[in-house]
């Protein structure tokens, strides 16, 4: 559970991060897949 709750805060962090603050970075893994649909 400690773990979940870990990665849920890691996603809310960016999802609350605004886009132009790093604009020239690529958005993390976690946050692309979760927020991409799956490869076909």
């Amino acid at each position: 559970m400690k773990k979940k709750k870990k990665n849920n805060n890691n996603l809310l962090f960016a999802s609350h991060l605004p886009l132009s603050a790093k604009p020239l970075l690529p958005p993390p893994p976690f946050f692309d897949a979760a927020d991409l649909p799956p490869p076909p």
